[in-house]
Protein backbone atom coordinates (compact mmCIF):
# COMPACT_ATOMS: atom_id res chain seq x y z
CA UNK A 1 0.00 0.00 0.00
CA UNK A 2 1.31 3.28 -1.15
CA UNK A 3 1.94 6.04 1.47
CA UNK A 4 -0.27 8.39 -0.55
CA UNK A 5 -3.20 6.48 0.37
CA UNK A 6 -2.83 6.88 4.06
CA UNK A 7 -2.88 10.40 4.03
CA UNK A 8 -6.68 10.32 4.67
CA UNK A 9 -9.85 8.06 4.96
CA UNK A 10 -11.39 9.46 1.70
CA UNK A 11 -7.90 8.41 0.09
CA UNK A 12 -7.87 5.32 1.45
CA UNK A 13 -11.49 4.60 0.43
CA UNK A 14 -11.12 5.55 -2.57
CA UNK A 15 -7.89 3.62 -3.51
CA UNK A 16 -9.77 0.69 -1.73
CA UNK A 17 -12.43 0.56 -4.63
CA UNK A 18 -10.15 1.38 -7.57
CA UNK A 19 -7.29 -1.84 -6.51
CA UNK A 20 -10.86 -3.90 -6.25
CA UNK A 21 -11.55 -3.07 -9.53
CA UNK A 22 -8.17 -3.77 -11.15
CA UNK A 23 -8.19 -7.29 -9.51
CA UNK A 24 -11.41 -7.64 -11.24
CA UNK A 25 -9.36 -7.07 -14.69
CA UNK A 26 -11.48 -3.68 -15.23
CA UNK A 27 -8.72 -1.79 -16.69
CA UNK A 28 -10.34 1.22 -18.82
CA UNK A 29 -11.32 4.16 -17.00
CA UNK A 30 -13.15 7.16 -17.93
CA UNK A 31 -12.55 10.46 -15.92
CA UNK A 32 -14.77 13.34 -15.61
CA UNK A 33 -13.58 16.31 -14.37
CA UNK A 34 -15.16 17.88 -10.94
CA UNK A 35 -13.89 18.19 -7.20
CA UNK A 36 -15.87 15.53 -5.07
CA UNK A 37 -14.63 12.99 -7.50
CA UNK A 38 -11.10 13.96 -6.47
CA UNK A 39 -10.06 11.28 -4.26
CA UNK A 40 -11.01 8.65 -6.79
CA UNK A 41 -9.22 10.08 -10.03
CA UNK A 42 -6.37 10.00 -7.89
CA UNK A 43 -6.39 6.39 -7.05
CA UNK A 44 -7.04 5.99 -10.49
CA UNK A 45 -4.00 7.96 -11.27
CA UNK A 46 -1.59 6.05 -8.96
CA UNK A 47 -2.07 3.05 -11.07
CA UNK A 48 0.09 1.87 -14.03
CA UNK A 49 -1.83 -1.21 -15.29
CA UNK A 50 -4.53 0.98 -16.31
CA UNK A 51 -5.82 2.80 -19.01
CA UNK A 52 -7.02 6.08 -18.36
CA UNK A 53 -9.11 7.84 -20.57
CA UNK A 54 -10.08 11.86 -20.19
CA UNK A 55 -12.59 13.83 -21.65
CA UNK A 56 -14.42 17.26 -20.28
CA UNK A 57 -18.00 16.18 -20.73
CA UNK A 58 -19.76 13.15 -19.13
CA UNK A 59 -22.41 12.26 -21.78
CA UNK A 60 -19.45 12.19 -23.88
CA UNK A 61 -17.12 10.26 -21.80
CA UNK A 62 -20.33 7.54 -21.34
CA UNK A 63 -20.11 6.87 -24.87
CA UNK A 64 -16.62 6.70 -25.76
CA UNK A 65 -16.83 3.49 -22.71
CA UNK A 66 -20.02 2.18 -24.14
CA UNK A 67 -18.12 1.83 -27.53
CA UNK A 68 -14.97 0.03 -25.53
CA UNK A 69 -16.65 -2.11 -23.89
CA UNK A 70 -18.69 -3.14 -26.81
CA UNK A 71 -15.20 -4.48 -27.88
CA UNK A 72 -13.55 -5.88 -24.59
CA UNK A 73 -17.01 -7.18 -22.97
CA UNK A 74 -15.78 -6.08 -20.02
CA UNK A 75 -17.12 -3.23 -18.06
CA UNK A 76 -15.55 0.16 -18.41
CA UNK A 77 -15.45 2.62 -15.54
CA UNK A 78 -16.59 5.84 -15.89
CA UNK A 79 -16.20 8.53 -12.59
CA UNK A 80 -17.72 11.42 -12.48
CA UNK A 81 -18.25 14.20 -9.15
CA UNK A 82 -21.63 14.68 -7.73
CA UNK A 83 -25.04 17.01 -8.93
CA UNK A 84 -26.20 16.80 -12.52
CA UNK A 85 -23.06 14.65 -13.91
CA UNK A 86 -23.94 11.50 -12.71
CA UNK A 87 -27.85 12.19 -14.80
CA UNK A 88 -25.37 12.99 -18.33
CA UNK A 89 -24.33 9.49 -18.04
CA UNK A 90 -27.87 8.19 -18.64
CA UNK A 91 -28.69 7.70 -22.30
CA UNK A 92 -25.45 5.72 -22.31
CA UNK A 93 -26.42 3.50 -19.66
CA UNK A 94 -30.12 3.16 -21.35
CA UNK A 95 -28.17 2.38 -24.32
CA UNK A 96 -25.66 -0.34 -22.50
CA UNK A 97 -28.95 -1.74 -20.63
CA UNK A 98 -30.57 -2.61 -23.93
CA UNK A 99 -28.28 -4.18 -26.07
CA UNK A 100 -26.51 -6.22 -22.58
CA UNK A 101 -23.45 -4.09 -22.66
CA UNK A 102 -21.16 -3.93 -18.96
CA UNK A 103 -20.68 0.01 -17.86
CA UNK A 104 -19.57 0.61 -13.78
CA UNK A 105 -20.94 3.93 -12.68
CA UNK A 106 -18.77 5.50 -10.04
CA UNK A 107 -20.84 8.84 -8.99
CA UNK A 108 -19.16 10.64 -6.85
CA UNK A 109 -21.92 12.41 -4.09
CA UNK A 110 -22.12 14.96 -1.02
CA UNK A 111 -23.24 13.37 2.40
CA UNK A 112 -26.92 13.29 3.16
CA UNK A 113 -26.35 16.09 5.76
CA UNK A 114 -26.03 18.47 2.50
CA UNK A 115 -28.25 16.47 -0.17
CA UNK A 116 -31.36 16.79 2.09
CA UNK A 117 -30.58 20.03 3.28
CA UNK A 118 -30.26 21.63 0.01
CA UNK A 119 -26.65 22.41 -0.28
CA UNK A 120 -24.64 23.81 -3.74
CA UNK A 121 -24.39 21.16 -6.59
CA UNK A 122 -26.45 18.16 -3.98
CA UNK A 123 -28.66 16.43 -6.03
CA UNK A 124 -30.65 12.53 -5.10
CA UNK A 125 -28.18 10.03 -6.93
CA UNK A 126 -29.73 7.46 -4.63
CA UNK A 127 -31.64 5.23 -7.54
CA UNK A 128 -31.27 7.44 -10.09
CA UNK A 129 -29.70 4.89 -12.84
CA UNK A 130 -32.16 2.01 -11.50
CA UNK A 131 -34.34 0.95 -13.99
CA UNK A 132 -30.86 0.64 -16.52
CA UNK A 133 -28.53 -1.14 -13.89
CA UNK A 134 -28.28 -4.45 -12.95
CA UNK A 135 -27.59 -3.37 -9.35
CA UNK A 136 -25.94 -0.59 -7.30
CA UNK A 137 -24.69 0.07 -4.48
CA UNK A 138 -24.57 3.20 -2.13
CA UNK A 139 -21.87 3.42 0.43
CA UNK A 140 -21.57 5.57 3.63
CA UNK A 141 -19.32 8.67 3.77
CA UNK A 142 -15.61 6.99 4.61
CA UNK A 143 -16.11 5.54 8.35
CA UNK A 144 -13.51 2.86 9.89
CA UNK A 145 -16.51 1.05 11.30
CA UNK A 146 -16.55 -0.34 7.76
CA UNK A 147 -13.67 -2.60 7.47
CA UNK A 148 -11.48 -2.42 4.42
CA UNK A 149 -12.81 -6.39 3.31
CA UNK A 150 -16.50 -6.12 4.35
CA UNK A 151 -16.05 -2.81 1.74
CA UNK A 152 -14.57 -4.47 -0.92
CA UNK A 153 -16.70 -8.21 -0.34
CA UNK A 154 -19.32 -5.48 -1.36
CA UNK A 155 -17.50 -4.16 -4.22
CA UNK A 156 -16.72 -7.10 -5.78
CA UNK A 157 -20.47 -8.78 -5.57
CA UNK A 158 -21.86 -5.78 -7.41
CA UNK A 159 -18.92 -6.54 -10.58
CA UNK A 160 -20.16 -9.92 -10.10
CA UNK A 161 -23.68 -8.71 -10.59
CA UNK A 162 -23.00 -6.64 -13.77
CA UNK A 163 -20.57 -9.83 -15.00
CA UNK A 164 -23.59 -12.21 -14.67
CA UNK A 165 -26.50 -10.01 -16.40
CA UNK A 166 -24.10 -8.32 -18.87
CA UNK A 167 -25.56 -4.80 -17.84
CA UNK A 168 -24.45 -1.56 -16.21
CA UNK A 169 -23.80 -1.26 -12.74
CA UNK A 170 -23.68 1.64 -10.19
CA UNK A 171 -21.38 2.96 -7.18
CA UNK A 172 -22.21 6.06 -5.18
CA UNK A 173 -19.57 7.42 -3.25
CA UNK A 174 -20.51 10.17 -0.27
CA UNK A 175 -17.57 11.66 0.56
CA UNK A 176 -17.13 14.59 3.20
CA UNK A 177 -13.97 16.81 3.32
CA UNK A 178 -10.86 16.47 3.25
CA UNK A 179 -11.07 15.66 -0.47
CA UNK A 180 -7.63 17.15 -1.02
CA UNK A 181 -4.47 16.23 0.98
CA UNK A 182 -5.30 17.26 3.93
CA UNK A 183 -3.72 14.93 6.76
CA UNK A 184 -6.45 12.91 9.02
CA UNK A 185 -5.20 9.83 11.78
CA UNK A 186 -6.33 6.81 11.00
CA UNK A 187 -6.20 4.05 13.80
CA UNK A 188 -3.16 1.54 13.24
CA UNK A 189 -5.51 -1.42 13.10
CA UNK A 190 -7.90 -0.03 10.34
CA UNK A 191 -4.19 0.70 8.44
CA UNK A 192 -2.93 -2.97 9.06
CA UNK A 193 -6.18 -4.25 7.43
CA UNK A 194 -5.84 -2.08 4.81
CA UNK A 195 -2.53 -3.29 3.86
CA UNK A 196 -3.70 -6.73 4.18
CA UNK A 197 -6.23 -6.10 1.81
CA UNK A 198 -3.76 -4.12 -0.89
CA UNK A 199 -1.62 -7.62 -0.61
CA UNK A 200 -4.03 -10.04 -1.62
CA UNK A 201 -3.75 -11.38 -5.33
CA UNK A 202 -7.19 -12.03 -5.47
CA UNK A 203 -10.25 -10.19 -6.15
CA UNK A 204 -12.41 -10.21 -2.67
CA UNK A 205 -14.78 -12.44 -4.01
CA UNK A 206 -14.13 -14.83 -7.51
CA UNK A 207 -17.28 -14.43 -9.45
CA UNK A 208 -16.80 -17.22 -11.87
CA UNK A 209 -19.72 -17.87 -14.73
CA UNK A 210 -20.23 -21.00 -15.94
CA UNK A 211 -20.33 -22.20 -19.47
CA UNK A 212 -24.04 -22.78 -20.43
CA UNK A 213 -25.30 -26.16 -22.37
CA UNK A 214 -28.48 -27.68 -23.05
CA UNK A 215 -29.50 -30.91 -21.52
CA UNK A 216 -29.51 -34.33 -23.69
CA UNK A 217 -33.69 -34.03 -23.17
CA UNK A 218 -33.32 -30.20 -24.78
CA UNK A 219 -31.04 -30.92 -27.42
CA UNK A 220 -33.34 -33.84 -28.57
CA UNK A 221 -36.28 -31.57 -28.61
CA UNK A 222 -34.77 -28.78 -30.49
CA UNK A 223 -32.77 -31.00 -33.11
CA UNK A 224 -36.56 -32.68 -34.04
CA UNK A 225 -38.49 -29.21 -34.17
CA UNK A 226 -35.66 -28.12 -36.83
CA UNK A 227 -35.98 -31.30 -38.54
CA UNK A 228 -39.19 -31.36 -39.03
CA UNK A 229 -39.81 -28.09 -40.81
CA UNK A 230 -40.01 -28.41 -44.56
CA UNK A 231 -38.68 -24.53 -45.23
CA UNK A 232 -36.98 -22.91 -42.84
CA UNK A 233 -35.09 -19.72 -42.40
CA UNK A 234 -31.88 -18.56 -40.65
CA UNK A 235 -31.71 -15.42 -39.69
CA UNK A 236 -29.29 -13.81 -37.56
CA UNK A 237 -29.63 -10.58 -35.87
CA UNK A 238 -27.00 -8.09 -33.37
CA UNK A 239 -24.09 -10.02 -32.62
CA UNK A 240 -21.92 -9.17 -29.60
CA UNK A 241 -19.18 -6.70 -31.84
CA UNK A 242 -15.65 -7.98 -30.22
CA UNK A 243 -16.04 -11.41 -29.74
CA UNK A 244 -15.21 -14.35 -32.17
CA UNK A 245 -17.90 -15.15 -34.71
CA UNK A 246 -15.66 -18.02 -36.54
CA UNK A 247 -17.73 -20.58 -34.77
CA UNK A 248 -21.36 -19.45 -35.85
CA UNK A 249 -19.48 -18.64 -39.53
CA UNK A 250 -18.39 -22.94 -39.48
CA UNK A 251 -22.31 -23.43 -38.72
CA UNK A 252 -24.12 -21.28 -41.46
CA UNK A 253 -21.39 -22.62 -43.69
CA UNK A 254 -22.45 -26.37 -42.71
CA UNK A 255 -26.43 -25.33 -42.91
CA UNK A 256 -28.08 -25.34 -46.20
CA UNK A 257 -31.15 -22.79 -45.73
CA UNK A 258 -31.81 -19.60 -47.28
CA UNK A 259 -30.29 -16.64 -45.19
CA UNK A 260 -31.57 -13.16 -43.32
CA UNK A 261 -28.72 -11.73 -42.53
CA UNK A 262 -29.01 -8.60 -40.25
CA UNK A 263 -26.23 -5.27 -40.61
CA UNK A 264 -25.34 -5.36 -36.82
CA UNK A 265 -24.77 -9.45 -37.36
CA UNK A 266 -21.22 -8.00 -38.73
CA UNK A 267 -22.10 -11.07 -41.42
CA UNK A 268 -24.32 -9.17 -43.91
CA UNK A 269 -21.62 -8.22 -46.39
CA UNK A 270 -19.66 -11.97 -45.72
CA UNK A 271 -22.67 -13.78 -48.04
CA UNK A 272 -23.87 -12.48 -51.54
CA UNK A 273 -27.30 -12.64 -51.79
CA UNK A 274 -28.62 -14.81 -54.96
CA UNK A 275 -26.16 -17.92 -53.13
CA UNK A 276 -28.35 -18.31 -49.87
CA UNK A 277 -28.06 -15.01 -48.17
CA UNK A 278 -31.91 -12.83 -48.96
CA UNK A 279 -32.17 -9.32 -49.47
CA UNK A 280 -34.14 -7.12 -46.66
CA UNK A 281 -37.60 -7.52 -45.60
CA UNK A 282 -38.06 -4.07 -46.56
CA UNK A 283 -38.62 -4.53 -50.03
CA UNK A 284 -42.63 -5.44 -51.29
CA UNK A 285 -41.29 -8.02 -53.70
CA UNK A 286 -38.79 -10.02 -51.21
CA UNK A 287 -41.73 -9.98 -48.66
CA UNK A 288 -43.77 -11.60 -51.63
CA UNK A 289 -41.29 -14.08 -52.47
CA UNK A 290 -40.98 -14.73 -48.27
CA UNK A 291 -44.59 -15.71 -48.19
CA UNK A 292 -44.53 -17.83 -51.49
CA UNK A 293 -41.50 -19.83 -49.48
CA UNK A 294 -44.02 -20.83 -47.28
CA UNK A 295 -42.03 -20.44 -44.20
CA UNK A 296 -42.67 -22.80 -41.82
CA UNK A 297 -39.58 -22.44 -39.14
CA UNK A 298 -37.44 -19.39 -37.85
CA UNK A 299 -34.16 -19.75 -36.33
CA UNK A 300 -33.70 -16.52 -35.07
CA UNK A 301 -29.67 -16.30 -34.08
CA UNK A 302 -28.43 -12.92 -31.89
CA UNK A 303 -30.15 -9.99 -31.18
CA UNK A 304 -33.07 -7.51 -32.88
CA UNK A 305 -32.50 -6.97 -36.30
CA UNK A 306 -33.39 -3.49 -37.64
CA UNK A 307 -35.82 -4.17 -40.26
CA UNK A 308 -39.36 -3.43 -38.63
CA UNK A 309 -40.77 -5.43 -41.71
CA UNK A 310 -39.57 -8.52 -40.43
CA UNK A 311 -41.59 -8.48 -37.25
CA UNK A 312 -44.18 -7.94 -39.37
CA UNK A 313 -44.04 -10.46 -41.15
CA UNK A 314 -43.75 -12.38 -37.98
CA UNK A 315 -46.79 -11.24 -36.29
CA UNK A 316 -48.98 -11.72 -39.36
CA UNK A 317 -47.63 -14.88 -39.86
CA UNK A 318 -48.35 -16.98 -36.70
CA UNK A 319 -48.47 -20.21 -37.88
CA UNK A 320 -44.15 -20.11 -38.61
CA UNK A 321 -42.31 -21.33 -35.39
CA UNK A 322 -39.46 -18.98 -33.80
CA UNK A 323 -36.85 -20.56 -32.08
CA UNK A 324 -34.41 -17.48 -30.72
CA UNK A 325 -31.17 -18.41 -29.13
CA UNK A 326 -30.37 -15.14 -27.29
CA UNK A 327 -28.66 -14.06 -23.84
CA UNK A 328 -30.48 -11.46 -23.56
CA UNK A 329 -32.92 -10.60 -19.91
CA UNK A 330 -35.10 -8.94 -22.37
CA UNK A 331 -38.10 -10.02 -23.90
CA UNK A 332 -37.01 -8.45 -27.27
CA UNK A 333 -40.07 -9.98 -29.14
CA UNK A 334 -41.75 -7.42 -30.50
CA UNK A 335 -44.17 -9.52 -32.33
CA UNK A 336 -45.45 -11.94 -29.84
CA UNK A 337 -44.05 -14.76 -31.72
CA UNK A 338 -41.30 -16.71 -29.82
CA UNK A 339 -42.33 -20.09 -29.36
CA UNK A 340 -38.55 -21.53 -27.89
CA UNK A 341 -36.08 -19.39 -26.38
CA UNK A 342 -32.62 -20.70 -25.41
CA UNK A 343 -30.74 -18.44 -23.26
CA UNK A 344 -27.70 -18.48 -24.03
CA UNK A 345 -24.96 -16.53 -26.44
CA UNK A 346 -25.33 -18.00 -29.83
CA UNK A 347 -21.78 -17.50 -30.08
CA UNK A 348 -20.85 -20.10 -27.25
CA UNK A 349 -23.73 -22.22 -28.14
CA UNK A 350 -23.41 -22.76 -31.71
CA UNK A 351 -21.71 -25.56 -31.99
CA UNK A 352 -24.11 -27.62 -30.00
CA UNK A 353 -26.89 -26.33 -32.54
CA UNK A 354 -27.84 -28.77 -35.22
CA UNK A 355 -27.66 -27.19 -38.54
CA UNK A 356 -30.58 -26.43 -40.80
CA UNK A 357 -30.93 -28.44 -44.24
CA UNK A 358 -34.59 -27.43 -45.32
CA UNK A 359 -35.72 -27.62 -48.68
CA UNK A 360 -34.89 -24.76 -50.86
CA UNK A 361 -36.84 -23.34 -53.73
CA UNK A 362 -34.36 -22.00 -56.43
CA UNK A 363 -36.97 -19.56 -57.89
CA UNK A 364 -36.06 -17.73 -54.47
CA UNK A 365 -32.59 -17.26 -55.10
CA UNK A 366 -33.18 -16.34 -58.98
CA UNK A 367 -35.99 -13.48 -57.89
CA UNK A 368 -33.59 -12.27 -55.67
CA UNK A 369 -30.71 -11.84 -58.05
CA UNK A 370 -33.01 -10.13 -60.45
CA UNK A 371 -34.06 -7.58 -57.60
CA UNK A 372 -30.50 -7.10 -56.35
CA UNK A 373 -29.47 -6.42 -60.28
CA UNK A 374 -32.20 -4.14 -61.02
CA UNK A 375 -31.84 -2.29 -57.28
CA UNK A 376 -28.06 -1.69 -57.97
CA UNK A 377 -28.11 -0.13 -61.58
CA UNK A 378 -30.99 1.88 -60.29
CA UNK A 379 -29.13 3.08 -57.11
CA UNK A 380 -25.70 3.48 -59.60
CA UNK A 381 -27.51 5.67 -62.04
CA UNK A 382 -28.43 8.19 -59.26
CA UNK A 383 -26.84 11.25 -57.87
CA UNK A 384 -25.50 11.40 -54.27
CA UNK A 385 -28.43 10.00 -52.09
CA UNK A 386 -27.94 7.29 -48.56
CA UNK A 387 -28.78 4.47 -50.81
CA UNK A 388 -26.01 5.27 -52.97
CA UNK A 389 -23.72 6.79 -50.21
CA UNK A 390 -24.09 3.04 -48.49
CA UNK A 391 -23.65 0.88 -51.62
CA UNK A 392 -20.70 2.36 -52.95
CA UNK A 393 -19.08 2.19 -49.39
CA UNK A 394 -19.44 -1.24 -49.16
CA UNK A 395 -18.54 -2.13 -52.33
CA UNK A 396 -15.65 -0.03 -52.26
CA UNK A 397 -14.34 -0.04 -48.48
CA UNK A 398 -11.06 -1.87 -47.89
CA UNK A 399 -11.76 -5.62 -46.54
CA UNK A 400 -11.53 -5.87 -42.49
CA UNK A 401 -12.15 -2.58 -42.51
CA UNK A 402 -14.73 -0.95 -39.03
CA UNK A 403 -17.34 0.55 -39.98
CA UNK A 404 -20.16 1.82 -37.54
CA UNK A 405 -23.31 3.17 -38.82
CA UNK A 406 -25.49 5.89 -37.12
CA UNK A 407 -29.65 5.50 -36.43
CA UNK A 408 -32.32 6.29 -38.45
CA UNK A 409 -32.14 6.48 -41.90
CA UNK A 410 -28.46 5.58 -42.18
CA UNK A 411 -28.84 2.09 -40.80
CA UNK A 412 -31.41 1.19 -42.75
CA UNK A 413 -29.86 2.31 -46.08
CA UNK A 414 -27.21 -0.04 -45.47
CA UNK A 415 -29.36 -2.67 -44.00
CA UNK A 416 -31.13 -2.80 -47.00
CA UNK A 417 -28.19 -2.85 -49.41
CA UNK A 418 -27.22 -6.26 -50.47
CA UNK A 419 -24.76 -7.16 -52.84
CA UNK A 420 -24.24 -10.43 -55.49
CA UNK A 421 -20.52 -10.23 -55.33
CA UNK A 422 -19.32 -8.94 -52.36
CA UNK A 423 -17.21 -10.99 -49.48
CA UNK A 424 -16.40 -8.85 -46.68
CA UNK A 425 -14.92 -9.44 -43.45
CA UNK A 426 -16.37 -5.76 -41.64
CA UNK A 427 -16.61 -5.12 -38.05
CA UNK A 428 -19.90 -3.29 -37.56
CA UNK A 429 -20.16 -1.00 -34.37
CA UNK A 430 -24.00 0.43 -34.25
CA UNK A 431 -26.28 1.81 -30.96
CA UNK A 432 -29.67 -0.55 -31.20
CA UNK A 433 -30.71 -0.53 -28.40
CA UNK A 434 -32.56 2.31 -27.74
CA UNK A 435 -31.81 3.64 -30.98
CA UNK A 436 -31.06 7.17 -30.17
CA UNK A 437 -29.28 9.44 -32.50
CA UNK A 438 -26.81 11.09 -29.90
CA UNK A 439 -23.65 9.62 -28.99
CA UNK A 440 -22.36 8.27 -32.31
CA UNK A 441 -18.96 9.71 -32.18
CA UNK A 442 -17.95 9.16 -29.22
CA UNK A 443 -19.32 5.75 -29.26
CA UNK A 444 -17.20 5.17 -32.31
CA UNK A 445 -13.82 6.53 -31.25
CA UNK A 446 -14.20 4.10 -27.46
CA UNK A 447 -14.83 1.39 -29.83
CA UNK A 448 -12.05 2.27 -32.54
CA UNK A 449 -9.06 3.00 -29.65
CA UNK A 450 -10.25 -0.78 -28.10
CA UNK A 451 -10.04 -2.23 -31.22
CA UNK A 452 -6.45 -0.64 -32.19
CA UNK A 453 -7.80 0.40 -35.47
CA UNK A 454 -9.24 3.08 -37.58
CA UNK A 455 -12.89 3.51 -38.56
CA UNK A 456 -15.43 5.32 -40.35
CA UNK A 457 -18.83 6.61 -38.94
CA UNK A 458 -21.22 6.83 -41.45
CA UNK A 459 -24.03 9.04 -39.74
CA UNK A 460 -27.11 11.87 -40.46
CA UNK A 461 -26.49 15.55 -40.35
CA UNK A 462 -28.78 15.77 -36.76
CA UNK A 463 -27.01 12.95 -35.60
CA UNK A 464 -23.80 15.10 -35.62
CA UNK A 465 -25.27 17.83 -34.11
CA UNK A 466 -26.30 15.86 -31.33
CA UNK A 467 -22.92 15.13 -30.74
CA UNK A 468 -20.73 17.83 -31.60
CA UNK A 469 -19.37 17.95 -28.39
CA UNK A 470 -17.58 14.60 -29.02
CA UNK A 471 -15.25 16.07 -31.73
CA UNK A 472 -13.12 17.26 -28.61
CA UNK A 473 -12.36 13.87 -28.20
CA UNK A 474 -10.85 13.37 -31.90
CA UNK A 475 -7.95 15.90 -30.89
CA UNK A 476 -6.89 13.12 -27.92
CA UNK A 477 -7.62 9.73 -29.86
CA UNK A 478 -4.42 8.12 -31.14
CA UNK A 479 -6.62 6.00 -33.29
CA UNK A 480 -8.21 7.64 -36.41
CA UNK A 481 -11.87 7.94 -37.17
CA UNK A 482 -13.32 9.06 -40.44
CA UNK A 483 -16.99 10.87 -40.17
CA UNK A 484 -18.95 10.81 -43.42
CA UNK A 485 -21.89 13.35 -42.40
CA UNK A 486 -24.93 12.90 -44.97
CA UNK A 487 -26.45 16.62 -44.90
CA UNK A 488 -29.88 16.67 -46.11
CA UNK A 489 -30.46 19.54 -43.50
CA UNK A 490 -32.69 17.96 -41.57
CA UNK A 491 -34.66 14.92 -40.26
CA UNK A 492 -34.80 13.42 -43.85
CA UNK A 493 -36.17 9.98 -43.07
CA UNK A 494 -39.85 11.65 -42.15
CA UNK A 495 -40.03 12.38 -45.55
CA UNK A 496 -40.28 9.06 -46.51
CA UNK A 497 -43.14 8.49 -44.45
CA UNK A 498 -46.84 9.05 -44.05
CA UNK A 499 -46.42 11.77 -42.01
CA UNK A 500 -44.83 13.70 -44.98
CA UNK A 501 -48.79 14.36 -45.74
CA UNK A 502 -48.90 16.56 -42.56
CA UNK A 503 -46.26 19.38 -43.60
CA UNK A 504 -47.32 21.40 -41.35
CA UNK A 505 -46.22 18.77 -38.11
CA UNK A 506 -43.45 17.49 -40.98
CA UNK A 507 -41.39 20.91 -40.13
CA UNK A 508 -41.53 20.71 -36.78
CA UNK A 509 -40.07 16.64 -37.03
CA UNK A 510 -37.99 16.91 -39.61
CA UNK A 511 -35.96 19.99 -38.14
CA UNK A 512 -34.89 21.65 -41.10
CA UNK A 513 -31.94 23.94 -41.08
CA UNK A 514 -29.17 25.18 -43.57
CA UNK A 515 -25.93 24.34 -41.52
CA UNK A 516 -22.80 23.35 -43.09
CA UNK A 517 -20.12 21.52 -40.80
CA UNK A 518 -16.62 23.39 -42.08
CA UNK A 519 -16.11 26.10 -39.44
CA UNK A 520 -17.08 23.54 -37.15
CA UNK A 521 -14.21 21.44 -38.07
CA UNK A 522 -11.51 24.45 -38.05
CA UNK A 523 -12.62 25.52 -34.44
CA UNK A 524 -12.07 21.39 -33.52
CA UNK A 525 -9.00 21.66 -36.02
CA UNK A 526 -10.18 19.04 -38.13
CA UNK A 527 -9.49 18.29 -41.82
CA UNK A 528 -12.36 18.38 -43.68
CA UNK A 529 -13.80 17.59 -46.92
CA UNK A 530 -17.10 18.74 -48.85
CA UNK A 531 -18.34 16.14 -51.15
CA UNK A 532 -20.79 17.11 -54.05
CA UNK A 533 -20.40 14.56 -56.70
CA UNK A 534 -20.35 10.97 -57.07
CA UNK A 535 -17.09 10.72 -58.26
CA UNK A 536 -15.72 12.73 -55.33
CA UNK A 537 -17.44 10.17 -53.08
CA UNK A 538 -16.35 6.68 -54.23
CA UNK A 539 -12.88 7.87 -54.60
CA UNK A 540 -12.97 8.67 -50.68
CA UNK A 541 -14.60 5.36 -50.02
CA UNK A 542 -11.78 3.32 -51.80
CA UNK A 543 -8.73 5.10 -48.93
CA UNK A 544 -7.59 3.93 -45.78
CA UNK A 545 -8.51 5.84 -42.96
CA UNK A 546 -4.89 7.44 -41.67
CA UNK A 547 -6.36 10.23 -39.81
CA UNK A 548 -9.00 11.64 -38.57
CA UNK A 549 -11.38 13.52 -40.54
CA UNK A 550 -14.86 15.27 -41.50
CA UNK A 551 -16.11 14.54 -44.98
CA UNK A 552 -19.67 16.31 -45.00
CA UNK A 553 -21.51 14.79 -48.04
CA UNK A 554 -24.53 16.99 -49.50
CA UNK A 555 -27.73 15.09 -50.23
CA UNK A 556 -30.91 16.65 -52.05
CA UNK A 557 -33.90 15.53 -49.91
CA UNK A 558 -35.86 15.52 -53.55
CA UNK A 559 -33.06 13.26 -55.14
CA UNK A 560 -33.53 11.08 -51.91
CA UNK A 561 -36.95 10.83 -51.99
CA UNK A 562 -37.32 9.92 -55.72
CA UNK A 563 -34.91 7.65 -55.66
CA UNK A 564 -37.01 5.30 -52.92
CA UNK A 565 -39.65 5.99 -54.45
CA UNK A 566 -38.57 4.01 -57.75
CA UNK A 567 -36.67 1.35 -56.03
CA UNK A 568 -40.17 0.58 -54.25
CA UNK A 569 -41.77 0.12 -58.24
CA UNK A 570 -38.93 -2.66 -58.90
CA UNK A 571 -40.88 -5.63 -59.62
CA UNK A 572 -39.49 -9.24 -60.12
CA UNK A 573 -42.30 -10.55 -62.47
Amino acid sequence: MRDHFKINLNRLWCAHIIDELIKNDIVDFFLCPGMRNAPLISAVLENEKINVHRGMDERAQAYQALGTSKITGRASVLICTSGTAVANFYPAIIEASLTGTPLLVISADRPIELVKSGANQAIEQRGILTPYVANELHLPPPEEKLAPRALRKMIAHLIGEGHIQKRPIHLNVPLREPLDLTPEKMSDDYLKQSEMAFSNKLPATVTLLPQLSLSQKDQSILHSRIAEAKHPLVVVGTLATGKDKSALVEWIDQSQSPLFLDVTSGLKYRYPVGERALPGFDHPEVLRMIEDEEIDLILHIGGPVVSKHYYQFLATHPEVEVIHVHDSFLMNDPSFSVDWRIFADPLDIIKSLPTVNGELKKTLLESSKKLIIDKSKMIDDSPLTNPFVSKKLIDLIPNNSVLAIGNSMSIRSFDSYGSLTTRKDLTIISNRGASGIEGLVATTIGAAKALKKAATLVLGDVSLIHDLNSLSLLNSSPIPVRIIVLNNQGGGIFRLLPIAKDEKTLEMIETPHQYEFSSLCEMFKLPYKKIASTSEYQKICTENVTNSELIEVTISNEDNDELYRKLKTIRIS
